[in-house]
């Protein structure tokens, strides 16, 4: 990096040059020769006012705090386009004021934020803080930045403009005659001073007849809204939000430019197609753009930000820019493929086909894929891969380590189970605390086929809202125990479901219907689960949305769930018809159960995929096959097989016989991820990665998740040898419940004292 941005034409000297008064160009930019005709009109010498300050004037003073982070400004010596000292400099090169912005849009689904009375305000007003800022180049840096040599880039600035002084050598600050850039920061700005505040990140070039008058031709105003959206949203859970917007109309090209290029398109023979699209612009422009986004980063920079946890734009260009200069990308978010307009479907195709980072335009054979189980190992596998080749980019691999990584898991499989008698992991483990499936079905006064159903039932509800609880939480139950984290959320559902929570009918409480779903407050919900202020439970809204959700798909697949009481229990009967043909049963396959499943609930689960709901499916750029539409996605499905290995023991009950249980994957979640982490097989390149907390879509989990799966997978025959047992005694479900669950809990005990996973990951009460 330090060839790209290079340190020897520091900044200090720019704005030294510029307070001296050293510099070639004008200020004013592109509107000083408006100031030039307003000097002749109303004679007035408006250079006078260049150093001069109102008396009301004031400079933020939380701003001027977060500039004076030395956090903030340690790269400051690396910007060349802009002085990082012009909030302050005698004549301003940047100026920032407060504002409160009315979009039209936030009162529309699916745009809506929730008025939270912080950012959000109840009229639907949003805080913001706005910072302008004008170009000052360093022009020895720039040169040095694009890889040219300064004469010849003070010849070709000539050329374009004309400006005499830009041959004067000694001139090395320059002011460009364009317009500038304006920064939306959303949320308490002073966090950026903190490296672990999270942030989400969209730089936008201008484009008016969008941004402005709505035009379909592009996507520009809708990504604008939909990334404000996610900035607002990451200031709402204190972060903050950062919207760049560049005056680069119509790529740096300009609009007459822009719409001549418009005007080709929709006449050319054929009609406005993807494969012309940037050949239309080369034919009239010369190039296909003009934005030099190696020089975009500086502003970034110029704010202190050395990681974005999303970055909200699918441009290759801007990614590869912005990683150059140094700054980590955890995530990028594509626009969701709903919020194209119809009339830049040619545009986005054209740039999906160019390199632009997308999951929206996946195929029918992709989204099978992406669902089949067989596929999740085979995904994890290929980062495994990269990681052997230590091609990975946050996860070193020490395969040194299993040895004894093994042979603990088998200690805490003997000592658990000494008998050998190991149960299979699911939901009712955590229920076994208090009751068992046996017990429940003596309380239950009905047919047996309806007693698995009840089981079904509440093994599925109880899953769906078994995402991290936080530290905080904890669950009292009305015998005065004590209960946290996963068996607290257990049995937290078991009450409301024995308390006829979840169903409509009075007459049968025990049980979960969509109607019985629907009618239950959110009160009610925050209530049941103790949520309060003092004993908070992560991300208590999400979890009541994938409830709500939850009940809108069981209606969606009724040869599932059932045509009148449409229930998750009814899974029972849709098993039997499986497994009963021709007046003979065979087993279900956990494939047909899982692919069943993976279907019906995917429309549960949030994703930047509207038509394509994929759930737990994540994009790892390091898989990324030019050309390969989906090569970059990994899928996970922990949720759907958590609930299948629950359904295990009710289904198996009934007499449903289940093969290829195998099938299913060791589950990706901190529990059996931390087992490798603090066993010392995986660690990080970067042990400072640790400080920080990571979205469930960061590419660091995504690795560190992709490689848990794979390395189950490599440890379970050792597992079976020391235990001297087969696959089929000791199973997945069995090595899970048996040792590497409980024995990446144990690890976490003995080194932090609240067992907390060795990388924090934000919860968002739905994935992980």
């Amino acid at each position: 990096m330090e060839s790209y941005y290079d340190t020897r034409y520091a900044s200090p000297h720019l704005h030294a040059d510029l307070e001296r008064g050293q510099y070639c160009g004008h200020f004013g930019g592109s509107y000083s020769v408006y100031h030039a005709l307003c000097e002749l009109k109303f004679k007035q010498d408006l250079t006078s006012f260049r150093t001069r300050r109102s008396a009301d004037e004031r400079i933020d003073p939380a701003l001027m705090r977060l500039l004076s982070n030395s956090v903030v400004s340690r790269h400051w010596e690396r910007i060349v386009t802009i002085d990082p000292w012009g909030l302050v400099a005698k004549r301003p090169t940047i100026s920032s004021t407060t504002a409160l912005l009315h979009i039209p849009e936030f009162e529309l689904a699916p745009f809506i934020v929730e008025k939270d009375g912080n950012v959000v305000l109840q009229d639907g007003s949003v805080k913001t803080t706005k910072i302008a800022i004008d170009y000052v180049w360093n022009l020895p840096g720039i040169s040095r930045r694009l890889g040219v040599e300064e004469k010849k880039l003070r010849e070709a600035l000539y050329k374009y403009t004309g400006d005499e002084t830009l041959k004067k050598e000694e001139l090395r600050a320059y002011l460009p005659p364009t317009e500038g850039v304006t920064v939306y920061l959303f949320g308490d700005i002073e966090r950026l001073g903190n490296a672990r505040t999270e942030v989400a990140l969209r730089v936008h070039d201008e484009c008016n007849s969008s941004d402005t008058f709505g035009s379909d031709m592009c996507t520009c105003r809708p990504y604008l809204i939909y990334a404000m959206q996610g900035a607002i949203e990451c200031a709402q859970r204190g972060g903050i939000g950062v919207i760049i917007y560049f005056r680069k109309e119509g790529r740096s090209l300009g609009e007459v430019i822009k719409y001549r290029v418009y005007n080709a398109r929709q006449n050319q023979e054929g009609g406005d197609r993807p494969e012309m699209y940037f050949k239309q612009t080369e034919s009239i422009a010369g190039i296909q753009d003009a934005r030099m986004q190696e020089l975009m980063p500086d502003v970034i920079l110029w704010l202190g930000i050395s990681r974005i946890d999303k970055l909200l734009s699918m441009s290759s260009d801007k990614f590869e820019a912005i990683i150059g200069a140094g700054i980590e990308v955890m995530e990028r978010v594509s626009l969701p493929e709903d919020y194209v307009p119809s009339g830049a479907m040619t545009e986005i195709t054209a740039k999906i086909a160019s390199g632009y980072a997308s999951n929206s335009k996946l195929t029918e054979q992709v989204y099978e894929q992406i669902m089949d189980l067989n596929n999740v190992r085979a995904a994890s596998k290929k980062v495994y891969e990269l990681a052997k080749q230590n091609k990975t980019k946050y996860f070193s691999l020490h395969l040194e380590k299993l040895e004894w990584t093994i042979d603990f898991v088998t200690e805490v499989i003997r000592t658990n189970y000494p008998s050998g008698n190991i149960p299979h992991h699911s939901r009712w483990r955590h229920f076994e605390q208090v009751t068992s499936i046996e017990d429940l079905k003596k309380n239950w006064k009905c047919s047996d086929k309806e007693k698995v159903r009840r089981l079904v039932d509440l093994a599925v509800i109880s899953v769906l809202l078994d995402a991290g609880t936080g530290t905080k939480w904890k669950y009292l139950d009305k015998d005065n125990r004590t209960l946290t984290r996963s068996e607290g959320l257990a049995k937290a559902t078991l009450d409301m479901f024995e308390a006829g929570m979840f169903s409509s009918d009075p007459a049968s409480p025990h049980r979960v219907n969509t109607l019985g779903i629907l009618k239950l407050t959110f009160s009610d919900f925050k209530h049941a689960l103790q949520h309060s202020i003092t004993n908070p439970l992560a991300s208590i809204d999400a979890r009541y949305k994938v409830l709500q959700k939850f009940a809108e798909s069981l209606a969606l697949n009724p040869h599932v769930f059932g045509y009148e009481v449409i229930r998750p229990g009814n899974l029972v009967d849709w098993a039997l018809r499986e497994t009963r043909h021709d007046h003979s049963s065979q087993p279900l396959s956990m494939y047909t159960l899982f692919g069943t499943l993976v279907r019906t609930f995917s429309s549960v689960w949030p994703t930047n995929t509207p038509k394509i709901k994929q759930g737990d499916v994540w994009q790892y750029q390091l898989l990324k096959v030019p050309g390969v539409p989906g090569s970059d996605l990994v899928p996970f499905h922990k949720i759907t097989q958590w609930v299948c290995y629950s359904l295990y023991e009710p289904l198996t009950s009934l007499g449903i016989s289940i093969s290829d249980l195998d099938a299913l994957t060791a589950l990706a979640e901190y529990r059996n991820g931390g087992l490798f982490f603090d066993s010392g097989v995986l660690s990080l390149k970067n042990p400072s990665d640790s400080d920080y907390e990571y979205d469930v879509g960061a590419e660091l989990v995504i690795e560190w998740r992709s490689l848990t799966i794979a390395l189950v997978d490599l440890i379970a025959p050792h597992i079976r040898k020391n235990l001297n047992m087969s696959e089929s005694e000791l199973p997945m479900s069995k090595i899970l419940q048996g040792g590497t669950w409980d024995a990446g809990r144990k690890l976490a005990q003995r080194i932090r004292p609240d067992g907390s996973p060795p990388i924090s990951i934000r919860l968002n009460g739905i994935t992980f």
